[in-house]
């Protein structure tokens, strides 16, 4: 109000746009105790329609979302828990003679799990473009599904969400790899090496 100045009495409407609509009862009630507007015939409404139309379609994106990550979780745990045991199994030989030469358990799960961290980092950053696209795509259908009013909806991904996601993804990695490698590390190298000879 302050940028109108003494013009504000000229004015039979004031439109006044939120950035976020969680904050629209907050400057609601900062516009209603303003100091200027006591005493004057001044009628507040928040119209939250055109949010209200946008924001319902999201918070059942919001809960599919969760719910899908939650499945894919624990499908890509026990895909690539399986996966890495095929290929552990594939390497009996090479952990037996690192074993017979005196490697620790620790120092090859660790191995291990710096080869698979290599390929999930590709995996990682292969996967921001296709998230980014993947939102275009979610925003584009969710203004299809609004009222004409809406002209575009802006959906991107947020650098602050990857991060723990991709923690939990390496967290899920470690947790595949020592299940995947407990039974061949813990081995007597003799035992797995008698099978070779």
């Amino acid at each position: 109000f302050e940028m109108f100045g003494d013009e504000l009495d000229g004015y039979q409407q004031l439109t006044i746009y939120v950035e976020d609509p969680v904050s629209v009862q907050n400057v609601y009630d900062r516009i209603s105790a303003l100091p200027e507007l006591k005493g004057k015939t001044l009628k507040l409404s928040i119209d939250t329609d055109e949010y209200d139309v946008v924001s319902t379609p999201l918070e059942s994106l919001q809960k599919l979302v969760n719910t899908t990550i939650v499945m894919i979780a624990v499908v890509s745990v026990a895909i690539l828990t399986l996966l890495l045991t095929l290929w552990i199994r594939g390497r009996k030989k090479e952990i037996g003679i690192l074993l017979s030469i005196g490697k620790s358990k620790a120092n090859i799960i660790l191995q291990l799990f710096t080869e698979t961290f290599v390929v999930a980092v590709i995996a990682f950053v292969a996967s921001v473009p296709f998230s980014n696209l993947i939102a275009a795509k979610a925003g584009a259908f969710l203004v299809s599904q609004v009222t004409t009013g809406t002209a575009n909806l802006n959906v991107k991904i947020d650098a602050a969400y990857l991060f723990p996601l991709y923690l939990i993804g390496m967290l899920l990695i470690a947790v595949s790899v020592i299940a995947s490698s407990w039974t061949v590390v813990c081995s007597k190298p003799k035992d797995i090496l008698a099978k070779y000879e």
